[in-house]
């Protein structure tokens, strides 16, 4: 009689700290960031299940090699999901007018009519291509209009309700009425409109520092290594926003939340651009995710032009790009090379062009929801996938996690801050390598230079 009292007893005061640690979690993120969360209504309801979703980004029809969007419209998804850069204006495109051109000419070329005439409904959001600006952030001037050249690309009506917020960002909550527990929600954010710029320059006023460091690769790899920037506080989706993703996750009764980042949230890839390269932002992105706790959380990104999945600890991203040019295709002369790079930072990418299907599949009882989250080759074969088959606790990713080896809600950063006398070591370092580089050479055209004397001598 003890034995069974003792362990009802036990049991009790398990729930009750994980309860206690669940309100923990939620009243540390409105006392860190003022707010105070509360459930709002997904902007768009329907009244039936979300069995296919397909998604991919980055396109350029006019290279010539447009087979994979009929490979899309023959997997026939219940919906399909830009994830950004529909289009690539050229580098003096700088005005709403030229970017509308780019835009109404990727609506009337015949790949997309007929991709847009097979597909039940296409919906997305711009990248920093499509936004007007390489790398573009809340600085561009012409950013009011790109969301409306959107908004009038994917056919939103001149009353539409995202035509009237600062930003393209919308979600979508999927209800199977004979099953309740089909209830799928996509959470569509803009990652451009209000996304501060990365931390770029260690001295913003030397005008000699920032044409060494023009090169966004050279730059991000720099403050990779000296551990610049690795406080930056720069923000990805602004006060409103945040607010508003606060909302659709605080007491969702979604069974699953497909969330989709133009730019990518997992990777600990220093040069693509990502939310690691905003450190406050992703924290407080993972903080989010502790308070309000969104059951099988899905995480959908594109930008890089290769495709792969990351996964840890029931938490999934997968990222899909490019639709015709990827980067095995743009790079086909040193793509041993590239793999070879890849390989050695253990970067599992898919280089070819690509697309990502996630299937939602209920029970015969209704009482679970399957996910198979898959990335498809331009032929719409499977190149990788994962699958879920909804036995899982919804709750695990977010129990424990300073004792996990592997989760994506803690040890954040990308960039690591470091001591003055690493960042004099790495600058004497180079400077040392460069310096030897240069005697190098000029001992190398000496020679050459005395060899062509000698034979004009003779």
């Amino acid at each position: 009689m003890l034995l069974p009292l003792l362990a009802l007893l036990f049991n009790c005061a398990v729930v009750r700290c994980r309860c206690d640690a669940e309100l923990d979690s939620a009243a540390r993120y409105e006392a860190r960031y003022g707010t105070q969360l509360a459930p709002s209504p997904p902007d768009e309801e329907y009244a039936e299940p979300l069995g296919r979703l397909a998604f991919g980004s980055c396109q350029q029809f006019d290279l010539g090699d447009n087979r994979i969007f009929p490979a899309i419209s023959r997997a026939r998804p219940d919906l399909f999901l830009y994830t950004g850069d529909i289009v690539y204006p050229d580098n003096h495109c700088g005005t709403p007018e030229c970017l509308r051109g780019y835009y109404t000419a990727a609506r009337n070329h015949p790949v997309y009519s007929e991709f847009r005439r097979q597909l039940r409904r296409i919906d997305g959001i711009y990248d920093d291509h499509d936004f007007g600006m390489n790398d573009g952030h809340d600085s561009f001037q012409h950013r009011e209009a790109s969301q409306q050249i959107l908004l009038d690309f994917l056919e939103k009506p001149a009353g539409h309700y995202r035509r009237r917020r600062a930003g393209a960002y919308f979600s979508a909550e999927y209800r199977n009425p004979h099953c309740p527990v089909h209830r799928v929600k996509v959470i569509v954010l803009d990652m451009r409109y209000h996304r501060n710029s990365f931390y770029y320059c260690a001295c913003h006023n030397c005008h000699w520092y920032k044409p060494c460091m023009h090169h966004y690769i050279v730059r991000r790899l720099w403050n990779y290594l000296s551990g610049f920037g690795c406080n930056h506080g720069g923000d990805t989706l602004g006060q409103e926003q945040w607010r508003w993703l606060e909302g659709q996750l605080h007491q969702s009764q979604a069974e699953t939340h497909v969330i989709v980042s133009s730019t990518q949230v997992f990777t600990k890839f220093p040069v693509a651009e990502s939310w690691g390269l905003l450190p406050d932002a992703k924290e407080r992105l993972t903080q989010l995710l502790l308070a309000t706790k969104p059951k099988n959380p899905i995480f959908i990104s594109g930008d890089v032009h290769w495709g792969g999945i990351l996964e840890a600890d029931g938490i999934v991203e997968v990222t899909s790009s490019s639709l015709t040019h990827s980067m095995y295709v743009e790079f086909a002369k040193i793509q041993p090379v590239v793999s070879f790079v890849l390989q050695w930072l253990n970067l599992p990418i898919y280089g070819y062009n690509n697309f990502g299907i996630i299937d939602f599949e209920h029970d015969d009882r209704c009482e679970r929801l399957s996910r198979h989250i898959k990335l498809m080759d331009d032929e719409g074969k499977v190149v990788m996938d994962t699958f879920h088959d909804g036995y899982e606790d919804p709750m695990e990713p977010y129990r424990g996690v300073d004792q996990k080896a592997t989760t994506f809600l803690r040890n954040t950063r990308i960039v690591h801050c470091t001591s003055l006398l690493w960042k004099v070591a790495l600058i004497s370092t180079i400077a040392a390598t460069v310096y030897c580089a240069f005697v190098v050479a000029i001992s190398i055209l000496r020679r050459l230079f005395k060899r062509r004397h000698a034979k004009k001598d003779n």
